[in-house]
């Protein structure tokens, strides 16, 4: 049998949601989760005020993606996106 593949295209605020929600309710034997993004990172926008008042830095507000999926059926690809033919 074929696994059925499911790209998720960014690691933002949905994709990140999304892959790790399909991770946990889809079987992984039949179906294989692929997040793909440019940066190797999940950055917290909603703090990024912080920054700019001092408050953190810029590293302080970027959690790896790597430690966000652990333990999840996702595999990540850091790459940019030119093109999609489906």
């Amino acid at each position: 049998m074929t696994k059925k593949k499911i790209v998720i295209l960014g690691a933002g605020y949905a994709g990140i949601f999304l892959s790790t929600n399909l991770s946990s309710k889809l079987d992984k034997n039949s179906t294989e989760i692929i997040l793909i993004d440019r940066n190797n990172y999940h950055q917290l926008m909603q703090e990024i005020h912080l920054v700019a008042s001092g408050y953190r830095t810029a590293e302080q507000l970027k959690i790896p993606i790597s430690s966000l999926i652990q333990g999840k059926n996702i595999r990540f690809i850091q790459d940019d996106i030119e093109k999609i033919v489906p």
